[in-house]
């Protein structure tokens, strides 16, 4: 049994990888049409298809399906990796496993989001006439959190937009700092649990 879940880990280990440069190389261009990105598509692509139906798989432009994938393949070595040193998997430690994977999944769009929103903050004050398809794009991506943003702080007035970027990017700072060890505390509590 340990030989088979080394090699199961192993494989799965190889595949992360595979996983890890077919996204990175989808990000470049000229990379998509090679010969060696087309082998790495054919084997990832029908896992990433897996996952293309889950709730918020697609942000604007950009899939989240691969990272869906990546982390229940994450999970399942972990599992492995449980399973191979002690030899059975706690309810407590899926659900700790769990709440802290969706932790990470949230935490990932919440950086992703402050990152969005400070580069168009710093476009917005520097570059303030700067237009094109990349503001476009962030502005896209921005504007449910903007106008939610703006209906809670502004109370029927009308709000700068670099105010409502600021506030966008320091809730998700705030959210990302308080959250980590809240969730950390649960997933402690959840670990301990003898079931």
């Amino acid at each position: 049994m340990q030989l088979f879940l080394q090699i199961l880990q192993s494989f799965l280990g190889v595949y992360n990888i595979l996983i890890l440069v077919y996204i990175l190389s989808s990000w470049l261009q000229g990379l998509r049409a090679t010969p060696i990105v087309r082998i790495l598509a054919s084997l990832v692509e029908p896992y990433f298809a897996l996952f293309r139906n889950f709730p918020f798989a697609q942000l604007g432009f950009v899939s989240l399906a691969p990272l869906y994938g990546l982390l229940f393949l994450n999970l399942f070595q972990v599992i492995l990796v449980r399973m191979q040193q002690y030899g059975h998997v706690t309810i407590g430690f899926m659900l700790a496993f769990l709440v802290s994977g969706i932790w990470s999944i949230i935490s990932w769009i919440l950086g992703l989001f402050a990152i969005v929103a400070g580069i168009r903050l710093v476009l917005a004050i520097f570059f303030p006439r700067a237009g094109g398809m990349f503001t476009q794009i962030l502005d896209m991506l921005l504007t449910m959190s903007v106008t939610l943003v703006a209906a809670i702080f502004s109370r029927n007035r009308i709000m700068d937009y670099r105010w409502a970027l600021a506030i966008v990017l320091l809730l998700n700072i705030v959210l990302i700092l308080f959250g980590a060890p809240i969730v950390g505390i649960l997933t402690g509590i959840l670990e301990s649990l003898p079931v």
